[in-house]
């Protein structure tokens, strides 16, 4: 099977796909889909709910919550390359989620902040950190099987 092809801002000179640009990109939209989701509007998040089933499921914003930090954290530790990185993506998460719950109070929001989403959101950044490693196998064979050997580490 032919790997899927990327644009030609995506590849290097000599044809290859350097995974580590591509892995950061990937890391900060999930991070600005999270703002955006925590902070849209209680008048536009009414309204989808109220045009779906899925959000009639009982707990589902906790579950929403805890998946999104999840795979923050594995995103974040696929991304960089820092000293103490586990530590170094703790503190973003916790930061995350202290204004993204903050921010839910803002009158444009007209959220509520709930220690209930934020204690939520944590354990889905630290069960995320704890078997990041685990993954890893996995998620790198999928890139090989997207990027074929045109991949690069960095």
């Amino acid at each position: 099977m032919e790997p899927i092809a990327t644009t030609s801002a995506d590849v290097e000179p000599s044809g290859r796909v350097p995974l580590g640009g591509l892995r950061l990109l990937v890391a900060a939209a999930w991070t600005l889909t999270i703002c955006v989701l925590c902070w849209t509007p209680r008048s536009v998040m009414r309204h989808v709910e109220e045009d779906s089933s899925w959000f009639r499921l009982p707990n589902l914003d906790k579950v929403v919550h805890f998946i999104l930090f999840f795979v923050f954290a594995i995103l974040w530790v696929r991304a960089v390359r820092w000293p103490r990185k586990p530590l170094a993506i703790g503190i973003m998460g916790l930061v995350l989620t202290i204004v993204t719950e903050l921010g839910q109070e803002l009158p444009v929001v007209g959220r509520d902040a709930t220690l209930g989403d934020g204690l939520t959101d944590l354990s889905g950044l630290l069960i995320g950190l704890a078997i990041a490693g685990l993954i890893e196998p996995v998620l790198r064979s999928a890139e090989r099987g997207i990027f074929g050997e045109r991949a690069t580490q960095r």
